[in-house]
């Protein structure tokens, strides 16, 4: 399941051109996220805190081994005060979007899609689709991947937290 959400987030950075310009950051003591989707379904959902606490949710396989019939399984992390400051930086360039739309030159329908937040408040996140690309999505999709590669593995080290239904 977790393998061919990355190579999709993978090719969807292919063919990109890296944007010019700095990126800007993220304030201090702020829990950074992410979220991604696919047709309505969340297939993962974290959070960091500036204490490098976090929570890992993902979409696991049904008894069905349908795409709607899936199961939600969270894992609660501590990746420390450095980890913060990695993923932090890695989400950085989708910072300066947050509140507005990413800018979009080419479209691949049916792609996963998502927010990048670094707060609750709309003007504090990012929506993205990566269908949706162009030169300045470049590093915002390719931090955003980094950062989900990060808290993946952090997560598969911690048992299972919590179980609950997803779809069906």
């Amino acid at each position: 399941m977790h393998k061919p959400m990355i190579l999709m987030l993978g090719a969807a950075l292919l063919g990109c051109a890296p944007a010019p310009g700095p990126a800007a950051g993220t304030g201090p003591g702020e829990t950074v996220g992410l979220t991604i989707k696919s047709w309505g379904k969340p297939l993962f959902a974290w959070t960091l805190t500036p204490q490098g606490e976090g929570v890992f949710t993902y979409a696991d396989e049904g008894a069905t081994k349908d795409f709607r019939d899936y199961v939600l399984k969270t894992k609660r992390i501590s990746a420390g005060r450095a980890g913060y400051a990695q993923v932090a930086k890695l989400l950085s360039p989708g910072r300066r979007y947050a509140g507005e739309k990413l800018p979009c030159e080419r479209r691949i329908t049916d792609m996963p899609y998502g927010v990048i937040s670094w707060g609750a408040e709309p003007a504090m996140q990012v929506k993205y689709d990566l269908g949706c690309q162009s030169a300045a999505t470049t590093p915002v999709y390719d931090g955003m991947k980094r950062a989900q590669d990060l808290m993946k593995g952090w997560a598969d080290k911690e048992p299972v937290a919590e179980t609950r239904p997803g779809g069906q």
